[in-house]
């Protein structure tokens, strides 16, 4: 469950940045790219995981919200040379 849901952050937020460099490159107001919304997933994922601990294991959700981050690195590692 943690991974499904910080793959869905990383969807999210990956949208809202497309949209944030848009508005900045027509130079109109940006809105903002979804902190908020990515922590309430986070905050949802713990509570699910709390509610049903028979199914899900706490631990085991924080490390799969942290996926994310690790896939991002592992990108950046990859591609920071090919400029």
């Amino acid at each position: 469950m943690g991974t499904t849901l910080s793959f869905y952050n990383l969807w999210i937020m990956q949208r809202k940045i497309d949209r944030f460099g848009q508005a900045v490159a027509n130079q109109k107001r940006a809105a903002g790219i979804g902190t908020f919304t990515r922590l309430a997933t986070g905050a949802l994922a713990v509570l699910i995981a709390l509610q049903y601990e028979e199914y899900f294991h706490l631990t085991s959700v924080i490390f799969g919200l942290m996926t994310t981050y690790v896939v991002i690195m592992i990108d950046f590692f990859f591609f920071r040379n090919q400029d």
